[in-house]
């Protein structure tokens, strides 16, 4: 799940038209680098990264049988996952932008809440950092039933 908690409306420009290149697809909310940009390809970064990161998105819209739904939570299984080769939806967030995900390396979660500072692994999940980034951890907050983990956004 994502959120966007404090952003500007007329941010970063947004890329449009480019497709997941990612093996075994992803989420929302997961972190992601252009991979090649004349192909319009993003994935996941090569090793963990704070520069030039996009966080994916998704339209929320059923198809099929889900059309005749008329009330799907925001983690219906069909709005939150990415396949390879899907149309993705990507925003780079300013500084002082803050944003809200689940997609956080769990095995290193203790690491996560006492960091300062967070990046991009190369499995596109939030991980605590050694180093100063350019985002940095604000707390978790149970929003709509699930655990999210604020991100700020420092340069």
């Amino acid at each position: 799940m994502f959120r966007e908690l404090r952003v500007q409306d007329y941010g970063a420009p947004v890329p449009t038209d480019y497709v997941l290149n990612a093996t075994n697809g992803a989420q929302v909310g997961m972190g992601v680098v252009i991979t090649n940009a004349a192909a319009k390809e993003v994935g996941f970064p090569a090793e963990a990264t704070d520069k030039n990161v996009y966080f994916l998105q998704k339209e929320r819209i059923p198809t099929g049988i889900n059309t005749a739904y008329t009330n799907l939570p925001d983690t219906f299984e069909e709005f939150v996952t990415l396949a390879n080769g899907d149309l993705v939806k990507m925003r780079h967030y300013l500084p002082g932008e803050m944003i809200a995900t689940d997609q956080i390396n769990a095995s290193n979660k203790a690491a996560i809440v006492n960091a300062s500072y967070v990046a991009v692994g190369a499995d596109g999940l939030i991980d605590a950092s050694a180093n100063a980034t350019a985002m940095r951890f604000m707390g978790a907050e149970v929003i709509g039933g699930i655990e999210m983990y604020k991100i700020l956004f420092l340069d």
